[in-house]
């Protein structure tokens, strides 16, 4: 049996988290014995098909160069939006072109809800992927962020286009957490559908855990993709100012800017004036990631609103405490319920992140792995489901 993956033609350079999932559904297909096919949609035209061999066989594609950091001491706004350190990544998808006509395919895997457009094409055996209903949940004012909506009204009208084919089309929805599937019940209020909706989480989950006491080394705080408002950025630096009158700490921050320049150049102007000490890669490759998950000592996450909350369990596959929100699905996949909080709560995060120094977090190894394991029986798996 084959499978036909329906992908972006730069899923490769965007949307890390999405790559990620592609990467896992992949994987999982593979296991399954299953021919893997990928075809690139743009504005009303699937370019051609071809056999992808991802992410092993062109693994060398799509490094992304890495820059030095930022630091308090280079600083300046120009560097925020003008170190993006991206080198383009080249699209394995222009190799090996095969001819095959859609219907030659058992399914298809539509990767993205907003690559659906007017023109897409009814196919069969469809299966579509939600990874978060943010951009729509914003428009009908279930939830709110404090910060501007860069590209919200399209970014809601591609989502919603998405949905309603997988609605009226597909014969799966998989959603990559539960609160996701949860959220998703709003796009169904008016479309009747015989699609079969299952939650499928993108990771293997392991049992790993820290328990480490830090004594008087100064903890290291690792925030991932912080300048975001959806991050609950304004909260996240009070929080971190507040804790600096209490211990010291050093700052990795990593991943892109997602707002507005000036207002992240004031609030890192704002920690130096604190004495913090931080260190911003902006477009870190995949290998700088997993060495600050290595070195770090705990992941700081106060999102507001998260799909799936993916540094949550990246992080905790290297055995590191994670001090997040309780909100969505952050406290889906939270194993340190004691570390998590209301996201408007500054005093409850620093206090939480307080702990990862004390080691007052801790809790019995084999209650741990328990756990995990069932947080594992949660959630089907692609071999169970096709």
């Amino acid at each position: 049996m084959n499978i036909l993956f329906v992908v972006e033609p730069n899923f490769l350079n965007d949307h890390v988290g999405v790559r990620r999932v592609i990467n896992y559904y992949y994987n999982e297909f593979k296991k399954l014995g299953r021919e893997i096919y990928f075809t690139t949609y743009h504005n009303g035209e699937f370019n051609f098909v071809c056999a992808g061999e991802f992410p092993e066989k062109y693994k060398n594609s799509y490094s992304i160069r890495d820059f030095a950091p930022l630091t308090n001491e280079v600083l300046s706004i120009s560097k925020i939006f003008g170190k993006s350190g991206v080198a383009r990544q080249r699209d394995f998808l222009k190799k090996e072109k095969i001819a095959k006509n859609l219907s030659d395919f058992d399914d298809i895997l539509i990767t993205a809800p907003w690559l659906v457009d007017d023109k897409f094409p009814v196919l069969k055996n469809t299966s579509g992927i939600v990874y978060d209903v943010i951009p729509n949940l914003v428009s009908l004012n279930e939830i709110w962020f404090n910060g501007r909506y860069a590209n919200l009204f399209k970014f809601t009208h591609q989502h919603k286009q998405g949905f309603e084919y997988f609605i009226r089309n597909s014969k799966k929805i998989l959603h990559i957490s539960e609160n996701t599937k949860s959220d998703f019940a709003l796009m169904k209020k008016y479309l009747k559908t015989t699609a079969v909706e299952h939650v499928v989480l993108p990771y293997e989950i392991n049992s790993n855990i820290s328990n480490e006491v830090r004594g008087t080394e100064p903890i290291k705080i690792l925030c991932v993709n912080f300048f975001d408002v959806r991050k609950n950025f304004e909260n996240g630096i009070q929080v971190l100012r507040k804790l600096k009158k209490e211990m010291d700490f050093e700052l990795y921050l990593v991943g892109g800017p997602r707002m507005n320049a000036r207002d992240i150049y004031n609030s890192l102007k704002l920690l130096d004036s604190d004495g913090i000490r931080y260190k911003w890669w902006l477009s870190g490759s995949d290998l700088t990631l997993r060495k600050l998950y290595q070195e770090c000592d705990c992941l700081f996450f106060p999102s507001i609103y998260e799909g799936l909350g993916l540094p949550i369990l990246e992080a905790q596959d290297y055995g590191k405490p994670c001090v997040t929100s309780n909100s969505s699905s952050c406290k889906e996949i939270n194993y340190f319920g004691d570390l998590t909080c209301d996201y408007r709560d500054i005093d409850s995060f620093v206090a939480n992140l307080k702990k990862i120094k004390s080691g007052n977090y801790r809790i019995n190894s084999s209650v741990h792995k328990e756990y995990v394991s069932q947080l594992q029986a949660r959630y089907e798996h692609v071999g169970q489901i096709f």
